[in-house]
């Protein structure tokens, strides 16, 4: 009886041992499926958090720009619009005609404008876009300026045989007061 008892008892010891090998299996495979699927979601979320900080860095990075533009803008504006503020007074005066001291102190009331601004301190777009076009309309004047004062110096020279020069600088201007004041606005674009 005692070796029946023994095995029974080994018997069972045994049984145990499988029922508790099975319930380990199968809560191994419940945690292990629990696993996997709940993986998914936090590469998901993982991926998620991902495209937020890459969206929020370039919405930083835009308005960094947008910042530096601005600033370029205002300070080529502080800098060249007194020189096209003075350009576009003189083009308009001119529509309603000048004689020769009104456009000689216009000119030179823009002369003062261009000495004033600090080119070596503008911005590279600023210089090269609005500064360019302003100063080309500035030095358009000025060989207008100079064909009528030379002019004006002749004992034969006519102010109707100098017309077509005086006209096409005055359009050469207009042209580049046009493109300055279209350079400036687009530093913000």
């Amino acid at each position: 009886m005692a070796a029946e008892w023994r095995e029974r008892k080994g018997l069972r010891f045994r049984l145990l041992a499988y029922v508790v090998i099975a319930a380990a299996s199968v809560a191994a495979a419940v945690i292990y499926s629990n696993a996997e699927v709940s993986v998914e979601p936090a590469q998901a979320a993982v991926a998620r958090s991902e495209e937020r900080t890459s969206l929020i860095a370039s919405n930083v990075k835009r308005r960094r720009q947008a910042a530096q533009r601005v600033a370029i803008y205002s300070s080529c504006r502080s800098e060249i619009g007194p020189l096209l503020s003075s350009l576009q007074r003189l083009n308009s005066r001119l529509d309603v005609g000048l004689n020769f001291e009104a456009y000689s102190q216009a000119v030179g009331d823009a002369s003062v404008k261009y000495n004033q601004i600090a080119f070596r301190r503008l911005h590279l777009d600023c210089t090269s876009g609005p500064g360019v076009a302003a100063e080309s309309a500035f030095n358009a004047y000025v060989r207008a300026y100079n064909t009528w004062n030379d002019c004006i110096g002749e004992l034969y020279c006519s102010t109707d045989s100098i017309e077509p020069q005086l006209q096409a600088n005055w359009s050469t201007a207009t042209r580049q007061i046009s493109r300055a004041r279209r350079a400036l606005n687009g530093l913000l674009i």
